[in-house]
């Protein structure tokens, strides 16, 4: 058989294999919120709950240090008085994804991310007992000596908390990590791209507005079921604005590497990074979390009065 037709024939099926593997793809949708007050022109958090203060506070890193800049003063104004609105929220969740990831991969990205809650503070990290050979030097830390100049189009940017080896990014070597801004939307991209292996990226939009706090309105404003009228009621809900943003999360893997040890790691270390940006964001799970505390405070409640009914 003379080279030409060995050749043709490697190309068919090349070609072939092409077609046979499709490529791998990974995608995860997360529902995200912040809410805005009218009356104090700033986020509000609603910590009086025992829900959002759970969920706000005692895991500050999900709306990320830099929701304390939003009484910063651009020209003379304050944040929400000077910026678009929506940027500056989208701005403030593709941080403070940045930020939250940083508390997992500060020094490897292979392993098992671990959450451990204690009645003080939430202990975070990866099991690193057994990291594979081939993964042990195959990483690359973004710290603030190399950290990509297209993250300066965020105004949150300067204030992210990446000052020390702690606080940096480790991902897989040869990664490259950008920020894409699409000019009037306001719609966010970050990237994370090792070329021939795989293309990781979180897609942030804006899902519109809604005046007031819609049907969470009688847990975050309780007075609103106090025996007052509807008119006090819409007064007290329309104080109030809610932002809802999508994140996208999507991991295209080259499927000419489908069997490798290092692909396999790639894809698990994307996994666990999509599970837990949709446990720390998702709104329907905050939601589920929201009604379980109440469900739970209502029987606390029941049988403290029972208590003290037999006390009696």
């Amino acid at each position: 058989m003379n080279p030409r037709t060995l050749l043709t024939i490697f190309f068919v099926a090349i070609v072939g294999l092409a077609i046979f593997l499709k490529p791998c793809v990974i995608k995860k949708d997360i529902c995200s919120a912040y809410f805005f007050s009218y009356e104090k022109n700033e986020l509000v958090f609603f910590k009086e709950n025992k829900s959002f203060d759970k969920h706000f506070k005692r895991e500050p890193w999900i709306l990320g240090s830099a929701h304390k800049e939003q009484e910063l003063i651009y020209d003379g104004k304050t944040l929400f008085d000077s910026i678009d609105r929506s940027k500056a929220l989208i701005d403030l969740l593709s941080m403070s994804i940045l930020e939250h990831l940083q508390q997992y991969y500060y020094h490897h990205w292979y392993g098992e991310l671990r959450v451990m809650r204690g009645p003080a503070f939430i202990t975070r990290g990866i099991d690193r007992k057994e990291i594979p050979k081939f993964a042990q030097n195959d990483i690359m830390t973004y710290d603030k000596t190399n950290w990509p100049k297209s993250f300066e189009k965020n105004i949150f940017f300067p204030h992210l908390n990446i000052k020390t080896i702690t606080d940096s990014i480790t991902v897989p070597k040869e990664t490259k990590i950008s920020y894409k801004l699409d000019g009037p939307s306001h719609r966010t991209e970050i990237r994370f791209n090792k070329p021939f292996w795989f293309d990781v990226r979180l897609n942030f939009k804006s899902r519109g507005s809604l005046a007031g706090l819609g049907h969470l309105t009688n847990i975050l404003v309780p007075e609103s079921v106090n025996d007052i009228t509807f008119d006090e009621t819409y007064k007290r809900q329309s104080a109030f604005q809610t932002h809802q943003f999508e994140i996208e999360c999507k991991a295209t893997f080259n499927r000419f590497r489908v069997g490798d040890p290092k692909m396999l790691a790639y894809r698990e270390w994307v996994e666990g990074l999509f599970n837990e940006l949709h446990r720390a964001y998702d709104w329907e799970l905050f939601e589920k979390q929201i009604y379980d505390q109440r469900h739970q405070d209502a029987t606390e409640a029941i049988l403290r009065m029972a208590g003290a009914k037999d006390h009696n």
